[in-house]
């Protein structure tokens, strides 16, 4: 840089030439110039260089604005019709401060624009680019930090947000006037190749987005563009891998309106940094403009991870595999305040036959693994059979077990019982010993009683019998019983007249004899 240090260290050194240019612009002109004159801070002049208008422009801004024109605030320079660059190269040349800015005549400066810029310009003073965000009529905010990989491939970044050093004008040259569209972009490639760029996260600019005709959408954009490359490789060579680079980074926002390409960040590499900004409701990031694997996703709001959503055809773990030339993470945003934003991730594109190839052979593996799974199902099936069956053989088991311990129980009770048996038995068989010794011994005494005494009972009975019908015929009562005594039976003669038969013979033998009583 050819400034120094002294002449931007305080706030108050910094003063702002503003450059205008216009053609037929005399519908909006008035609401430019109206929020440049209505900025907090002061130090600044308007350049406002007409194009050959022919709709009034001229007697408008005179009639208008005439004590600002006389005070030299606003200063009015009219020529031929020669294009935007030769409009801005004019107003260039005219401007008296150090620090340029560019206004369009349809847009409009937020109340702190130059009070925000003047700021960054004296805490940064090594800086001579300083560029902020814009917001669209459709509610987008455009503006991120500048990444030059991707700023070759596209234009991020809005001349009416782009604030620069006078003396940047003399080294890299103004406008070129053999362009008729993207000037800004062209512009942009020279000044920031080379110089430090400062961003200042913050809306100052609000965009028009009318349909009305511009001096810069005369011509085609893809000539333009294919312009402005052609010259980058002349001048910057060699750029030529980075201006045909296509796979970039893109981050879209959404502020509770959806996703669109009106609001998004581009970005060459990855680990990617995003400042928050006001109603940021969700992210949506596209990694690559072609298919890819991407892994070790990880993606932090203050170091704290956060969720995420994708449309990756396969995810395995933090892998993803993506078939489609529009891959997407959705990353929905935590309700608490963030400081930034960290995405960081590996890419590795796939050209498209690769990728069929590996789609193919995963759906392949997922056939098979089709087939591994009914067969484990099967599997699980008949182990659960095996293991059904090999619990009803363990309960089988457990009731013969049960079984053979209650044989043993009856069979130790069926040998005391047949001990017992046989105890028994052999009691039975001496008490039946002993009972036939006792009838034998009893036998023998019967037969040695009858031996003895037979012959003495045998006359006796006779004599009784005879005496007892002797008593009958006679009248006599007498009874004769018989008891059993231990030696067998015995008669007894019970009578009144028992005291005079005792004298009988008869009787007197049977009491000799014990056998009458």
């Amino acid at each position: 840089m050819e400034h120094t240090k002294e002449t931007v260290c305080t706030p108050a050194a910094v003063r702002f030439s503003v450059v205008l240019p216009t053609y037929n612009r005399a519908f909006c002109i008035c609401n430019a110039i109206d929020s440049l004159l209505a900025q907090s801070y002061g130090e600044f002049e308007l350049v406002l260089v007409d194009d050959g208008s022919t709709d009034g422009t001229e007697q408008l801004v005179a009639k208008t604005y005439a004590r600002e024109l006389a005070a030299g605030h606003i200063r009015y320079y009219r020529q031929e019709n020669a294009g935007v660059c030769a409009a801005r190269n004019k107003g260039l040349s005219l401007a008296q401060n150090d620090w340029i800015v560019y206004l369009d005549s349809d847009n409009r400066l937020e109340k702190d624009f130059l009070a925000a810029y003047r700021d960054a310009i004296a805490a940064h003073p090594d800086y001579s680019i300083f560029y902020s965000q814009m917001k669209r009529d459709t509610g987008a905010v455009i503006g991120q930090e500048l990444d030059y990989r991707v700023l070759v491939c596209c234009n991020l970044i809005d001349l009416g947000n782009f604030v620069h050093h006078k003396s940047l004008c003399k080294k890299y040259g103004v406008f070129d006037t053999h362009l008729k569209r993207l000037v800004d972009w062209d512009l942009l490639l020279r000044y920031t190749r080379f110089e430090k760029a400062f961003f200042i996260n913050k809306v100052l600019l609000q965009y028009a987005d009318g349909t009305f005709a511009r001096i810069t959408n005369t011509e085609s954009l893809e000539e333009a563009a294919l312009t402005v490359r052609k010259k980058l490789h002349t001048v910057f060579h060699p750029f030529s891998e980075l201006t045909e680079r296509r796979n970039f980074i893109e981050v879209f926002f959404d502020t509770d309106s959806g996703f669109s390409e009106n609001e998004k960040a581009l970005f060459a590499s990855f680990p990617v940094i995003i400042k928050p900004r006001a109603e940021l409701k969700a992210l949506r990031i596209d990694p690559s403009a072609c298919p890819c694997i991407v892994t070790a996703v990880q993606l932090t709001a203050d170091g704290e991870p956060l969720s995420y959503q994708t449309n990756a055809w396969k995810r395995d773990g933090d892998t993803l595999y993506f078939d489609t030339a529009d891959p997407q993470l959705f990353v929905a945003l935590p309700d608490s305040a963030v400081q930034s934003f960290t995405f960081d991730m590996q890419v590795f594109p796939l050209d498209e036959q690769t990728a069929q190839d590996i789609q193919a052979t995963y759906a392949t593996a997922s056939s098979q693994a089709s087939v591994i799974a009914e067969q484990t199902a099967r599997l699980q099936q008949h182990t659960a059979t095996i293991t059904q069956q090999a619990a009803t053989l363990q309960q089988r088991d457990a009731t013969i077990e049960e079984l053979n311990d209650t044989i043993q129980q009856q069979a130790v009770a069926i040998e005391d019982l047949t001990a017992a048996a046989r105890d028994y038995q052999r009691y039975l068989q001496t008490q039946l010993l002993a009972v036939e010794s006792a009838v034998q011994q009893k036998q023998q005494e019967i037969a040695a009683l009858y031996e003895s005494r037979s012959w003495r009972l045998t006359k006796p009975l006779r004599d009784l019998r005879r005496l007892t019908q002797q008593l009958r015929h006679g009248r006599k009562l007498m009874h004769v019983t018989q008891f059993y005594t231990g030696g067998g039976y015995k008669p007894v003669i019970t009578s009144p007249y028992r005291s005079a038969m005792s004298a009988s013979p008869f009787l007197h033998s049977a009491q000799a004899c014990g056998e009458v009583a």
